[in-house]
């Protein structure tokens, strides 16, 4: 039996020799055949290769996109916060140069305070300020900014202090019309403008004229300004003349002031330990 086996595999060995010798043209024929036949799928094998080869890249590089595309958005949303810190110092920085041109051109001592809290209700308008009694704050010191009169101290603790501002119904300050030196009172009334009353019933005063702190009453220094007129009436009796004043502060948008060190005779004012 296995000299069977023996003698097929020598049989199939020697008939291709055979046929080689004696029929070589059959051989070149085989051979184009095989070629024919296994060429396309040759070629089948080498586009596979080559596509794969090309989604390899094509992965990698969009794990590289990946990549970038965070890299880029991170150095974005940098730059963002830099540009947003960049206009928010610009914007302090204009704010405290408009602070101190003002603290420059006065005649009084001020201690420079921000706004650190605020109670703009209905019912009340004042702040907290980060300086106190160990800072040299007391009770009554007027508050002012860049614009004018801001309001004044009404309670001091040991490292802050709460400020009326100048709109509160509570508030009053005695005033005067720049232009024409009539006096009266400038009055808060929890809105955004103040009423001058008690002015002269013939006085000239004109919508556009300046209303600045008279020095009346022991409270503000005269001169601060604190508006401009904007509306004229008589009063009910007619006996003078009251005025709306656009105030020159914004109120709303108060972040940085200052308090004004004014010397007052028999200064009694005393100090509270907290609000």
């Amino acid at each position: 039996m296995r000299f069977k086996h023996f003698l097929t595999v020598i049989f199939i060995i020697l008939i291709p020799l055979i046929i080689g010798m004696y029929f070589p043209q059959t051989v070149d024929w085989g051979r184009g055949v095989s070629v024919s036949i296994i060429q396309p799928f040759l070629e089948g094998v080498r586009a596979l290769t080559h596509w794969t080869e090309k989604q390899k890249e094509l992965v990698a590089g969009l794990f590289h996109l990946r990549e970038e595309n965070e890299r880029l958005t991170k150095e974005v949303e940098s730059f963002e916060q830099q540009k947003v810190a960049l206009k928010e110092a610009q914007q302090e920085n204009v704010r405290l140069r408009h602070l101190l041109d003002f603290q420059r051109s006065s005649k009084w001592q001020a201690l420079s305070a921000q706004v650190i809290g605020r109670d703009l209700s209905h019912w009340t308008n004042d702040v907290v300020i980060n300086k106190g009694a160990q800072d040299g704050i007391k009770l009554d010191m007027p508050i002012v900014n860049g614009d004018g009169l801001v309001g004044k101290v009404i309670q001091v603790a040991p490292r802050a202090s709460k400020v009326i501002l100048l709109i509160d119904a509570e508030s009053r300050a005695s005033a005067l019309v720049q232009e024409t030196r009539d006096a009266g009172l400038a009055e808060g009334d929890g809105k955004p403008f103040l009423k001058m009353t008690y002015l002269d019933l013939h006085s000239d005063i004109k919508v556009g004229n300046t209303v600045v702190t008279s020095g009346l009453g022991g409270i503000y220094p005269k001169g601060i300004p604190i508006g401009e007129i904007i509306q004229i009436a008589e009063d009910n009796q007619k006996l003078s003349l009251s005025a709306v004043v656009k105030p020159y502060v914004a109120f709303s948008k108060l972040e940085e002031v200052l308090c004004l060190v004014v010397d007052r005779p028999n200064d009694a004012a005393s100090l509270t330990d907290s609000f």
